[in-house]
């Protein structure tokens, strides 16, 4: 999936077992496929822009040590980069074997000290049913709301605070901001998230932020903060 949908507010259950019969990512979008056939725009070959200069500014609410994830994570720039720039363990995790291998292999690749790859780590599997080891930290989303089908929002919703631990941050690129029809990537809004999170989430800021040229004035960074 990519690296890479309005609804009420959403109150999460605390466990998974309380979730039902879990979603799942999957959509008519065959994502394996456009890996497959490296038919992947969304990717912007690069690590986020807003990404970089959060981690930069070094933010109270940015942890100091613990985990990460990154849904849809593609060909995980994000990922390496925050490994890479910080002291956290990061996985990534997408729903495409080939966006798995061809993270596999850029990790057997880098040029960086072994302590850095060891925190890095790349997960098959769909975001709604995979089992994590505890709770994380921060959770980095960007392209990966807008490329589920709308339906599923609620659902993302209550998963993210499921998957947050409380007090963890969930850092939201809102993309691509718009009213257009159909998709992926499905058009979104500020008021959308604030719809979908609020329940479970203190919005620390939601601001203009630094994009790729292709998504400027189409996106904004939102920092959540899990009750």
């Amino acid at each position: 999936m990519a690296s890479t949908a309005e609804s009420a507010q959403t109150a999460a259950p605390e466990d998974r077992s309380a979730l039902g019969a879990a979603p799942k990512e999957r959509s008519s979008t065959d994502w394996e496929e456009r890996w497959r056939l490296q038919t992947t725009p969304w990717d912007l070959g690069h690590a986020t822009f807003a990404l970089q200069d959060l981690i930069q500014d070094k933010p109270d609410w940015w942890p100091k040590s613990g985990r990460v994830l990154v849904p849809g994570c593609g060909a995980a720039h994000d990922v390496f980069f925050v490994a890479a720039a910080t002291e956290l363990d990061v996985t990534g995790l997408d729903l495409s074997s080939t966006a798995i291998q061809v993270c596999e292999k850029r990790r057997s690749e880098l040029d960086a000290e072994r302590s850095v790859k060891e925190r890095i780590h790349f997960v098959e599997g769909d975001f709604f049913q995979f089992e994590s080891r505890g709770p994380f930290d921060l959770i980095f989303d960007y392209t990966f709301l807008c490329a589920l089908p709308p339906e599923l929002r609620p659902s993302w919703a209550a998963r993210m605070a499921v998957l947050l631990k409380p007090g963890g941050t969930l850092v939201t690129m809102i993309y691509p901001i718009g009213t257009h029809e159909g998709g992926p990537p499905f058009a979104v809004s500020p008021e959308l998230y604030e719809g979908l999170l609020l329940a479970n989430f203190e919005l620390l800021r939601m601001s203009e932020c630094r994009s790729a040229p292709s998504r400027i004035g189409r996106e904004k960074l939102a920092i959540w903060k899990r009750k």
